[in-house]
């Protein structure tokens, strides 16, 4: 599989943050299931060092349950793999 695209992931990450337009967020964290469940750890890494934890965690405070749906699962993934590949030392810095 190709490198995550860095430029890419931080665009999507700032899509999460568009509270103005929640279908935007959804289909943004649904890119990031697919980008999850198809990456290596070095991608996930790749994609939690570009700041999706303090997103994530933003969109399970909002109204759609949709959304909190699908990011509840995602940050499970992305906690388990924080606390599987060591960076949970760094998580201060991640979050």
């Amino acid at each position: 599989m190709p490198e995550v695209d860095k430029t890419l992931v931080l665009r999507l990450v700032e899509l999460l943050d568009r509270n103005d337009y929640p279908k935007l967020q959804f289909n943004a964290a649904s890119l990031f299931a697919d980008l999850s469940t198809e990456g290596t750890h070095e991608k996930i890494r790749q994609i939690v060092e570009c700041g999706i934890i303090p997103m994530l965690l933003n969109l399970l405070k909002v109204q759609s349950e949709e959304i909190q749906e699908q990011v509840s699962d995602l940050s499970r993934y992305y906690f388990l793999f924080i606390g599987f590949v060591g960076l949970g030392k760094h998580f201060d810095r991640l979050c």
